[in-house]
């Protein structure tokens, strides 16, 4: 299917800005909605908008001939996720600006939406349950929200018949200082000491490059079907002492791991996931390359930090 034109909602930001460095070389035309941009390069085939998706009076922008649509808006977890104070700005950012801006792309003739979602939707859970046959259960408001709007598209598709692709994934690690793996490494190198609060938590990884392919890959797919895919890569999730332990291997200097005692704050991170990506593989012809081992020495030889 010959793809022109594709919006990224919420492209602002730095997914937004990989995506549009990983698809600059294909023929094709990028609209970028965002209130703010963290970078705007002067590429000739895309268009940055200034866009406010929880202000319905600003949709008049939105361009009418498009293709796909990649929604990127929303916020991610943490602490404040298990905060119910926090209910109303989760269900805002990441459910009603959905729904606003679904309202206004009825007159698209799209093709397809891409959503990206997340591992919390599952909650604590061991099994890889899909929305249309097992009712989930998020521990969190990140995870709520993200279900919810799930749901929302899955109606979607149900009136209007288009492709949906729900992206699933988990922690994005690049070469951005603020992930968890950039973080250990930066305590490693400049104090010579990983401080570890729960040592056997355990995470799963996705390498930004591994995400930018599954979503080319999908981009390209428009048969009319809702499918959830897990972007994982093709390792078991890892733990934090885990990761401290390469990281003392494969570091060239001494290096301390200390365990603090657990102050007794909830864990906002879903435990205990067994996701299978065989469905994703199989039905978007995608296949990851960097297991977890591969994203930590990927972040080792980063030599940003030293």
């Amino acid at each position: 299917m010959k793809i022109k034109n594709v919006l990224i909602a919420g492209g602002g930001g730095e997914l937004g800005n990989h995506l549009i460095q990983h698809l600059k070389e294909k023929k094709i035309n990028f609209f970028v909605l965002d209130k703010k941009f963290k970078k705007k390069d002067k590429i000739k085939n895309v268009k940055f908008i200034k866009f406010d998706f929880l202000k319905q009076n600003r949709f008049q922008k939105i361009p009418i001939k498009i293709d796909v649509i990649i929604f990127l808006v929303g916020i991610t977890g943490g602490p404040l996720s298990l905060d119910l104070r926090y209910l109303k700005k989760y269900i805002q950012i990441n459910s009603e600006t959905l729904m606003n801006f679904l309202k206004k792309v009825k007159k698209i003739n799209v093709k397809k939406i891409i959503f990206t979602s997340t591992e919390h939707v599952y909650g604590d859970n061991d099994k890889n349950n899909y929305i249309t046959k097992t009712e989930l259960t998020p521990k969190n408001l990140y995870g709520i929200s993200k279900l919810f709007s799930e749901k929302i598209l899955y109606n979607y598709f149900k009136d209007h018949k288009i492709a949906v692709d729900i992206f699933r994934f988990p922690r994005v690690i690049s070469n951005n200082k603020n992930n968890l793996i950039f973080k250990i490494k930066s305590c490693a190198v400049k104090n010579g000491i990983i401080h570890l609060i729960n040592p056997n938590l355990k995470f799963n990884f996705i390498y930004i490059n591994d995400l930018l392919s599954a979503f080319e890959k999908s981009m390209f797919q428009t048969s009319r079907k809702f499918r959830i895919l897990d972007i994982f890569n093709n390792s078991k999730s890892i733990s934090l002492i885990e990761i401290a332990k390469i990281f003392k291997q494969k570091l060239k200097k001494k290096l301390i791991i200390k365990m603090i005692k657990n102050a007794g704050n909830q864990n906002h991170n879903p435990i205990n996931l067994k996701i299978s990506n065989n469905f994703t593989k199989k039905t978007l012809k995608w296949n990851p390359i960097f297991n977890n081992s591969q994203i930590i020495k990927k972040i080792i030889e980063n030599d940003e930090i030293k």
